[in-house]
C-alpha cells in the first residue's frame, strides 16, 4: 500500500490585507464516472475510506453517490444532487437557498430525505467560495508537495488572526483536482483525533 505521506517541495507565505480569490470546482471536473477517494487515519492506522461518484450531469445539477469503506468493503451511504450555481451563491451576498437533496442507504434501500440544509457532505469536500475576506495579521500559507498517489500538487490554507484552529489545506494546482479539500485535522465525537486525506482520483 502506498504510503499517504507527502512530500513538501515548498512554501509561500502571503500576507493579506482584505480580499483574496480561491481556486473553486468548476461543473467541468464533474463527468458521471468520476470520482475521489479521502481516507481517515488515526493513531492507530486507517479507520475508513469515504469514495464520492458522480453519476449524472445536467446543465448546473451534479447528482453524486457516496459511499464508505470499512473492513467489509464499500458500501452505499448517501447520494444527492446539488446545483454547483447555488453553492457558489451562498458565499456571495445574493440570496442563496442552497441544500441537497438527499437520500440515504437504510436497511439495504434508498430512503428520500428530501432537502438537506446541511451541506457539509458537497462542499466541505469541494470548494465553492470565490472570494476570501481575510482582516490584517490573517495569513495565507501556500505550497507544493509531491504526493504519492496524486503527483506534485500545489496546495494552500489560512494561518493567524481568525483562524486558531487547524484549517483544512485545499488544491490549487492542477486545474483537475482544483477547489477539492487535500487534508484536515478532525477531531471525533470521542475526542478521537484523525486526518482526512485525498489519497485517489479517478477522472
Amino acid at each position: 500500500m502506498k504510503s499517504i505521506l507527502a512530500l513538501v517541495v515548498g512554501i509561500l507565505i502571503c500576507p493579506i490585507s482584505y480580499g483574496w480569490n480561491p481556486p473553486v470546482v468548476s461543473i467541468d471536473q464533474f463527468k458521471p464516472g468520476t470520482n475521489w477517494e479521502w481516507s481517515y487515519v488515526e493513531s492507530q492506522g486507517t479507520r475508513s475510506f469515504r469514495r464520492a461518484t458522480v453519476q449524472e450531469v445536467h446543465e448546473n445539477i451534479i447528482s453524486m453517490l457516496v459511499e464508505h469503506i470499512t473492513s467489509n468493503g464499500f458500501r452505499p451511504f448517501q447520494k444527492f444532487t446539488v446545483d454547483i450555481e447555488s453553492c457558489y451563491s451562498r458565499y456571495t451576498r445574493q440570496s442563496s437557498d442552497f441544500y441537497l437533496d438527499t437520500w440515504s442507504w437504510w436497511n439495504d434501500a434508498w430512503k428520500y430525505y428530501g432537502k438537506n440544509y446541511n451541506t457539509y457532505a458537497f462542499d466541505h469536500f469541494f470548494n465553492c467560495q470565490k472570494n476570501v475576506e481575510l482582516s490584517r495579521g490573517e495569513l495565507i500559507v501556500e505550497k507544493t508537495v509531491v504526493d504519492p498517489n496524486l503527483g506534485s500538487i500545489k496546495i494552500y490554507s489560512f494561518e493567524g488572526g481568525l483562524y486558531p484552529a487547524p484549517l483544512p489545506w485545499r488544491i490549487s494546482e492542477p486545474a483537475a483536482l482544483a477547489g477539492l479539500t487535500y487534508k484536515e485535522t478532525l477531531q471525533d465525537n470521542n475526542g478521537e483525533v484523525y486526518e482526512q486525506m485525498l489519497t485517489k482520483y479517478q477522472p
